[in-house]
């Protein structure tokens, strides 16, 4: 009886020291297995950075020998391509960063600059369209010349009669001005003397003579241009047949129906 009460009791023991050693060998390897699982884990308080020139990829070894192949060659082949998108985002990121210390430390300038600008935009437009240049690109001067017949001249004295006599005032730059009324209206055409300097010396009327006379109208004129026209036309023949000349055109030939029509069509 003794020794079987012994050798079971030595079998609990043997029994209850093996099953001791099972749960201390699990525990240490459920640890290990924790441990190994919690350091392969990426760490959020720490992001990866690649301190090194060479590209992300080849740093961290993700991808295999043929795609580092099919990336690299993309890169070289289009180096704008892959530069831009990060100098833009660069970019954007230095705008937002510029714009939020403006918006912290100077709010009321950057209100003002944004308000200020639409109106000198608005001041400028209307200098920039000006329809001046048209009309000086438009304008013409129509000529008629009055001259004496071969080898005599018309006398100072008798051409300032004449003119005076038919509405010519004399004025501005020494010439004789045919106005729609008055000294102070608008010109309709103009004289000159054809012998320069082309002005009229009424303190030497005696002294003066010339071989001709040229009028001349600017267009547009004021009012009708086709009866401005018309009006000078009448008015070098009348002044042709008083002092004996001859009416030539712009061309120097006689002024005849033909040039009449040339000239009006001129003014369409």
């Amino acid at each position: 009886m003794e020794l079987s009460v012994v050798l079971s009791a030595v079998a609990l023991i043997l029994v209850i020291i093996l099953i001791g050693y099972t749960l201390i060998a699990s525990n240490k390897e459920k640890s290990q297995v924790f441990e190994n699982d919690f350091s392969a884990r990426p760490r959020p308080a720490s992001p990866l950075k690649n301190t090194s020139n060479k590209p992300f990829y080849e740093s961290q070894n993700v991808m295999s020998e043929q795609e580092k192949e099919v990336v690299s060659e993309t890169v070289t082949t289009n180096p704008e391509k892959s530069i831009e998108p990060t100098e833009s985002a660069i970019k954007i990121r230095l705008d937002d960063e510029t714009s939020v210390q403006e918006q912290e430390t100077q709010p009321a300038v950057v209100i003002n600059q944004e308000v200020e600008q639409p109106q000198e935009d608005e001041m400028q437009e209307p200098v920039e369209s000006e329809p001046e240049t048209e009309q000086d690109v438009m304008e013409q001067v129509l000529t008629l010349y009055l001259v004496a017949p071969e080898h005599q001249q018309f006398s100072g004295r008798q051409i300032v009669q004449h003119l005076e006599e038919i509405g010519f005032q004399y004025g501005e730059h020494k010439l004789f001005h045919r106005h729609i009324d008055n000294a102070a209206s608008p010109v309709i055409f103009s004289v000159a003397n054809m012998v320069q300097p082309g002005t009229f010396d009424l303190d030497n009327l005696d002294e003066f003579t010339t071989i001709g006379l040229a009028f001349f109208m600017y267009v547009p004129s004021c009012g009708n241009d086709v009866t401005n026209l018309r009006l000078m036309i009448s008015t070098v023949e009348s002044l042709s047949q008083s002092l004996g000349g001859f009416v030539l055109n712009d061309k120097q030939a006689l002024f005849d129906e033909q040039s009449h029509i040339e000239y009006t069509q001129r003014l369409q």
